[in-house]
């Protein structure tokens, strides 16, 4: 019986790595229940794939009956696995050993077929990959204090001009009620309250060390920002541009014709905008912070601000101190 039981679910990890144009016959399947010490006859294996497909898999037979079975339908389509592990690879704040390693965990959701074809479709850049082994400790406890509802306690690092971590603030310790965590930018960030103050925050997990859950409860998410915290969440995540915070406001613009694309990628399409004959005006909700200023100089000359007048005696300032080291 137990060897019966042992068989039935070799037959499905085998499958596993058929799809519709790489089948595997009954015949087929024994040879590689083989290299298991198993055996069985094409009337058991057949047995095998009726239970198996009585208990929900889509294994199907080819059309003509010859070529043999294969898994149908998984629970991601090739593309959607494309997706996830690129988005994988593209995450810095994974160490090298950890993106393949999920990568390969992906890829295995896959016919071997399709497994081989993503991995020849994506490239690998582990240039760009930190060398932080702990993030993944990081995860696991934010996630746990969330759950929990428990504040957390963590110091902060940087890099200095000597190009080595060092602790900020002398080792302050950071007092902190989490609430979510986001991938913006390219980094991974805890949206928090610093215990002493009334706001929301960001802090970079790659950057957090030595963090330990506290055995006190979170300040209550609606105390702090009152009914469906969760919508002022995605706001703040959503009007804050490289993570950096400050005041929210309604900012106008006149953009040169060929930044839509752009303005619809870092503020969405759900604003107001207008045609002109030297461009487009579009009103957005965003926060006034050194962000914001980045973002306006790195366009240039392609966008003006038209208000508020904070926001243009800030960017000005910003260009001319820029001016001044040439």
């Amino acid at each position: 019986m137990a060897d019966t039981k042992l068989k039935m679910l070799r037959v499905l990890d085998i499958l596993l790595e058929t799809d519709p144009d790489h089948p595997l016959t009954t015949a087929q399947i024994a040879d590689q229940l083989s290299l298991f010490g198993l055996s069985a006859e094409r009337k058991a294996i057949n047995r095998d794939i009726h239970v198996l497909q009585q208990a929900g898999y889509d294994i199907r037979p080819c059309p003509d009956n010859k070529r043999g079975f294969y898994l149908a339908s998984r629970t991601f389509a090739t593309w959607e696995l494309k997706v996830l592990i690129d988005a994988i690879v593209s995450a810095k704040f994974l160490t090298e050993a950890e993106t393949r390693s999920i990568a390969a965990k992906l890829m295995a959701q896959d016919s071997s077929a399709n497994a081989q074809l993503l991995t020849r479709v994506t490239p690998v850049n582990t240039h760009i990959k930190q060398n932080n082994p702990l993030i993944k400790e990081t995860i696991g406890a934010l996630l746990t204090a969330i759950r929990q509802q428990r504040k957390v306690e963590f110091q902060y690092q940087s890099t200095n001009h000597e190009m080595k971590k060092e602790l900020r603030k002398g080792g302050y310790c950071y007092r902190i009620n989490p609430y979510a965590l986001t991938w913006k930018d390219e980094h991974y960030y805890l949206i928090c309250n610093l215990d002493k103050y009334d706001n929301l925050g960001y802090y970079r997990l790659d950057r957090i060390v030595n963090l330990r859950i506290l055995d006190e409860p979170v300040k209550d998410a609606v105390a702090l920002l009152g009914e469906n915290p969760a919508h002022r969440i995605d706001d703040y995540v959503a009007t804050a541009i490289y993570c950096h915070t400050g005041e929210k406001i309604n900012l106008r613009l006149l953009c040169q014709y060929g930044l839509e694309d752009e303005i619809c990628d870092y503020f969405g399409s759900d604003h107001y905008h207008s045609q002109l004959p030297d461009g487009f005006e579009c009103h957005i909700r965003v926060m006034h912070s050194q962000g914001l200023i980045y973002w306006l100089m790195q366009h240039g000359s392609k966008v003006k601000v038209l208000a508020p007048e904070a926001v243009r005696d800030e960017l000005i300032a910003s260009l001319k101190a820029t001016l001044a080291q040439y």
